[in-house]
């Protein structure tokens, strides 16, 4: 009666060695089907009229986005979800003018949601008119920004750098001033200094660009009553 005690024995070794490669197999097949373990960075939020567009950087292996969002102006809530997002943008229309939105990015799998992004709030609103010119002169020293004024704009803010390039970004990453109108002074800036500028006209809910302009010192000028002009390709 050992034989076949034995042969069961092996029957079942070999029972259990067959579940244990299915279970594996099982496991192997989930793969790649769990939630993303990143929330979807550098979520950004900006108001239009009636509109919110929106962005945020892509997280690997996510297959779509969720955005969660609310509008209570006393708390941050997010109760209401736009699902089915495939890229890393997106336009919220149909909304309220003068209405704060709050919204959080979810990146998302066939396994699940991940973990919510940093919140971002924007409001909807009119978008302030277009500054139609930009004109810069030099004092010894200070730099004389000269723009008109736009409708629809409480405030312009002024971006300078030395590289043309990083202005010329939607939301410029170098020094400004703010000012309420035109124009704008920069009184301490040396004469000899090429810069570039650009300003943007601003509400409570929008910004609006121009082109960036750039006073380059003409050697061979002559001062006019104590200034320079600079040559600008706006």
């Amino acid at each position: 009666m050992a034989l076949p005690r034995r042969a069961a024995g092996r029957a079942v070794s070999g029972i259990c060695a067959l579940w244990a490669l299915m279970t594996l197999s099982a496991c192997e097949g989930a793969l790649g089907t769990s939630p993303p373990h990143a929330a979807p960075a550098n979520p950004t939020a900006e108001g239009r009229d009636g509109q919110v567009e929106l962005t945020w950087q892509a997280v690997t292996d996510a297959t779509r986005y969720v955005i969660l969002w609310g509008n209570d102006p006393d708390v941050a809530t997010y109760d209401n979800e736009i699902t089915g997002i495939e890229g890393t943008e997106y336009t919220h229309e149909g909304l309220e003018n003068l209405v704060k939105y709050r919204y959080k990015i979810v990146a998302e799998t066939s396994g699940g949601r991940g973990p919510e992004s940093l919140g971002v709030v924007a409001t909807p609103g009119p978008v302030p008119g277009p500054i139609e010119w930009t004109a810069v002169t030099a004092q010894n020293p200070g730099h004389t920004i000269i723009f008109p004024t736009a409708k629809r704009t409480t405030r312009y803010r002024i971006y300078f750098s030395s590289l043309q390039s990083a202005l010329q970004v939607r939301r410029p990453n170098a020094p400004f001033v703010q000012v309420d109108a035109p124009p704008s002074i920069r009184e301490d800036v040396p004469v000899t200094s090429a810069l570039y500028y650009r300003v943007f006209a601003m509400n409570d809910t929008r910004t609006r660009a121009t082109r960036v302009a750039q006073y380059v010192l003409d050697h061979a000028a002559q001062p006019v009553n104590g200034q320079h002009t600079g040559q600008l390709p706006n």
